[in-house]
């Protein structure tokens, strides 16, 4: 593993392990971070939900870069594989924030169109994607019945 690589995956790896300790502890309220600090819309539960449904793939994608670079320190073949691995879901995450930022789907006009059809939150707030999506209720006619 090059010095470089190691660098990178380090500094990415242990960055995203701090956001997520970080965004725990704000969730918690046992970290108070000024709101201009935060990413847009920070309060809206929608967006909470989607930045926390990152957690799993985030924390997988840390602890493979993090065991990579171990694994490269002890001359261990499998370090490609976790490297590749890590750098591929990194990528990944990535190109959906990238995305979603570009197509403008966390606008405020976006929040603000659809302000009335979210649940408030509250103490039992829970956030299911699916009431978002498909809210059809009749097949598409594009859609073929087998």
């Amino acid at each position: 593993m090059t010095r470089s690589l190691k660098f990178l995956m380090l500094a990415t790896d242990s960055g995203l392990l701090v956001y997520w300790a970080m965004s725990a502890l704000v969730a918690m309220r046992l970290l108070n971070i000024p709101s201009d600090w935060l990413f847009g819309h920070h309060d809206d539960p929608a967006v909470q939900a989607w930045n926390w449904s990152f957690l799993p793939l985030d924390v997988v994608l840390s602890v493979a870069g993090l065991m990579s670079v171990r694994l490269a320190a002890r001359n261990a073949a499998t370090w490609r594989t976790l490297a590749t691995l890590s750098l591929a879901l990194t990528v990944a995450a990535a190109a959906v924030v990238i995305l979603l930022g570009v197509t403008g789907m966390t606008s405020p006009e976006l929040t603000a169109s659809e302000a009335e059809t979210r649940p408030q939150a509250g103490s039992d707030f829970v956030y299911f994607p699916s009431l978002y999506v498909n809210q059809a209720t009749e097949a598409s006619e594009h859609v073929q019945a087998f």
